[in-house]
């Protein structure tokens, strides 16, 4: 798959200048604007392509310590490599360099195995974007149709 160009801005529902870091619990029985707390600036970003996007989505993702680097690709997909094996580029403060958005492809695929280490035959997208993508295109190829029953997954 290749980069886009469907570029759009995006306000997240945290940052939207309404939702607050409350003083007190949440009162579900009142409208967050109603409550008292500091209101979140409005952050509203820039995005030039969906796969640029997808891009900061994953990382925010292992920033934020929801996932660790391969739930979202392989390393080799988005670092920058040194020569050495599963070493990676980093600048002069030991921070991780990132290859341009434009460059990334998120191709590399592995093995899989069951619960009790049988393997499972086939190849398979590394991290959730891969997939994501995977789907993604099988939804465009068919149309937007749904799988026939007979061909989903059981």
């Amino acid at each position: 798959m290749e980069i886009d160009n469907i570029g759009f801005y995006f306000t997240s529902e945290e940052m939207n200048g309404i939702s607050r870091d409350l003083y007190q619990p949440y009162d579900p029985s009142k409208k967050i604007i109603e409550q008292s707390g500091n209101v979140r600036s409005k952050v509203k970003r820039e995005f030039s392509s969906l796969w640029e996007a997808i891009f900061e989505n994953a990382l925010s993702r292992i920033w934020l310590g929801v996932h660790w680097r391969f739930d979202a690709c392989a390393a080799k997909d988005i670092l920058i490599p040194t020569g050495e094996d599963d070493v990676y580029t980093t600048d002069s403060n030991g921070a991780t360099v990132y290859q341009e958005v434009k460059d990334i492809r998120y191709d590399t695929k592995g093995t899989r195995q069951h619960e009790g280490g049988t393997p499972i035959p086939g190849m398979y997208p590394i991290g959730g974007v891969g997939l994501g993508l995977e789907i993604a295109q099988d939804i465009m190829t068919s149309g937007m149709k749904p799988t026939p029953p007979g061909l989903q997954p059981t």
